[in-house]
């Protein structure tokens, strides 16, 4: 059995995750993912009241497509630069939680102006 070269699985990891949150992200931007117990910014007030709930998911998908738009694009140019395995990762992971913590932020404040 061949072995995986870590910065190739590592490049590989960040574009599954990447990909996962675009595909995730569109329908709510789009409105197409109506308020549920599963996927998306679920609060109760989000839950109880879907105007709410289609003006914070709208947010919150636009970040998630930024985000892993993002994490795909770095996570193949670091591997085209040939950074180590250790900064890859750590490169795309800061990429990743910073983009999450911005749009946590911003999906709280528009649910807050709501």
């Amino acid at each position: 059995m061949q072995q995986v070269d870590p910065a190739t699985a590592i490049l590989f990891v960040y574009l599954v995750v990447g990909g996962v949150l675009v595909v995730l992200g569109v329908p709510l931007y789009f409105g197409k993912v109506p308020p549920n117990r599963v996927y998306g910014f679920r609060t109760r007030s989000t839950l109880a009241d879907s105007q709410k709930w289609f003006a914070v998911n709208r947010v919150t998908g636009g970040w998630m497509v930024l985000i892993g738009t993002a994490v795909a694009g770095v996570a193949t140019w670091v591997a085209r630069l040939g950074f180590g395995v250790q900064q890859a990762a750590l490169t795309d992971l800061v990429v990743f939680a910073v983009g999450m913590g911005a749009m946590m932020v911003h999906s709280t404040l528009v649910l807050w102006r709501k």
